[in-house]
């Protein structure tokens, strides 16, 4: 059941609800006060003719044959009397009893209490003390009329229900196809995004209040799907086409060997090509390795190091692939402890000092300083090379993505380093920034901000 049908059984079940519990108190209230006016009109009616039965000796029934009792909502109504003595025998009776008057002792009711009487119609009754005698005076009228206004009431009230429910059903049907239509909207933009189609979206200029609000947010989570799987898209195709080189190569210099026999030194030239192709696709494989590993949540982060220490480690491996880039380092605390993963966090640095090497000239200097921040540990590291175009700023970060220097020249790597830097970055709860303003160079300057353990 949709949620639009349930808001309509809700709200027509409550009404429904409501109009039989109001108008069962209805039907009980008059059916009361019927019932009320009929006891007093016939205890008035008794106690005038006890009066004047007293008054002739009390064996004799002096109640005419006229109208009985008159009831406000009903009008008169036709008399039963019955006089009886003490032992229960009968003195006198009307004729409406047709000669068979209740037994006295079948009625327990005290003085002037009123009861019901089931003869051969259904009857209300009271019975009165003659005064100065030991007869005893049963009158009764029919409750016909009451009963035939009790059952047309509640046939009305019936009726009334059942108009009440079909109305309420067309206006909450009516009203809450109007409130709900935005929901309707939102529901459809859901299951077409769930189908498949991303560049569906919700309709804001129509919506108000807390539904524009979820229609942005809706948006914002739809555009943010649709970039995930652009990137995803974009990293299978980028390592797809990474892996598809060195593998040609492979396959190239294998078949070429094999094609005709050849003196040992062609087939150690071969063989050592062979063996950079299988080095470059190790490498690739332990880069996309590390960027699944570095960037889940189950890389531990309760180790610690120094500084120091960690910047000093994650240097070697650099300027030894770099020896014609000098690097300049400015730390301000080198025993200040580095919460995190000490591999991690040496690989983040390492990936970071071989970006900025790689970017910078024969002969030039890569400057990292370390500074804190509030909260906050920061290492800075400017390099000296021609710094990043505007259109690659957004997208340095991704996956095998290349700028467009790089693009244009020769230089090495799988395009995963900044990637795996910025995941253990984040996955140590920190960011690493490409800073639009370099004060130290003409270069990039990256950022690298990690949270400080108190």
């Amino acid at each position: 059941m949709s949620f639009r049908s349930r808001l309509i059984v809700a709200f027509v079940a409550m009404t429904t609800i409501t109009l039989g519990v109001s108008f069962a108190a209805i039907y009980i209230a008059v059916h009361r006060s019927e019932m009320a006016q009929l006891d007093s009109a016939l205890i008035a009616e008794a106690r005038e003719e006890a009066m004047e039965i007293a008054s002739l000796g009390g064996e004799t029934l002096v109640i005419g044959e006229g109208p009985g009792p008159i009831v406000d909502d009903i009008g008169p109504l036709t008399k039963y009397a019955a006089l009886y003595r003490e032992d229960g025998s009968v003195l006198d009776t009307t004729d409406t009893f047709e000669g068979k008057p209740p037994a006295l002792k079948e009625m327990t009711s005290g003085s002037y209490q009123p009861f019901n009487l089931r003869l051969d119609e259904e009857l209300r009754g009271v019975l009165a003390p003659i005064v100065g005698t030991d007869s005893t005076l049963l009158l009764a009228a029919p409750r016909a009329h009451l009963e035939q206004d009790s059952r047309f009431l509640w046939r009305t009230l019936l009726l009334l229900l059942v108009v009440g429910t079909l109305a309420s059903f067309a206006l909450a049907s009516w009203v809450i196809r109007r409130l709900t239509v935005e929901h309707q909207i939102i529901a459809g933009v859901v299951r077409s995004v769930a189908s498949g189609d991303l560049e569906r979206r919700v309709p804001i200029a129509r919506s108000s209040g807390g539904l524009a609000q979820l229609g942005r947010d809706i948006n914002e989570m739809i555009e943010r799907l649709r970039l995930l799987l652009d990137t995803q898209r974009r990293f299978i195709a980028h390592a797809s086409h990474e892996l598809r080189s060195p593998l040609s190569l492979l396959y190239g210099e294998i078949s070429l060997a094999l094609r005709r026999p050849r003196t040992s030194e062609e087939y150690r030239e071969a063989l050592a090509a062979a063996e950079e192709s299988t080095r470059e696709l190790r490498d690739l494989a332990e880069e996309l390795l590390d960027l699944a590993r570095f960037g889940s949540d189950a890389l531990p982060r309760d180790g610690s190091t120094s500084l120091g220490e960690l910047i000093e480690s994650a240097l070697r491996s650099p300027q030894a692939l770099h020896p014609n880039r000098s690097i300049e380092l400015t730390i301000d605390d080198r025993e200040r402890p580095v919460r995190g993963h000490p591999g991690a966090l040496r690989r983040m640095l390492e990936n970071l000092i071989l970006n900025g090497l790689a970017h910078s000239p024969e002969g030039g200097t890569l400057r990292i300083l370390t500074m804190r921040e509030g909260d906050e540990l920061r290492i800075f590291l400017a390099d000296s090379g021609p710094g990043v175009r505007e259109e690659d700023r957004q997208r340095i970060f991704e996956p095998f993505y290349r700028g467009s220097i790089e693009r244009g020249g020769e230089r090495e790597g799988t395009g995963l380093g900044l990637a795996i830097a910025r995941d253990i970055a984040r996955s140590h709860r920190g960011e690493i920034e490409l800073m639009r303003e370099n004060p130290y160079s003409a270069g990039a300057l990256f950022c690298v901000k990690l949270p400080l353990e108190n």
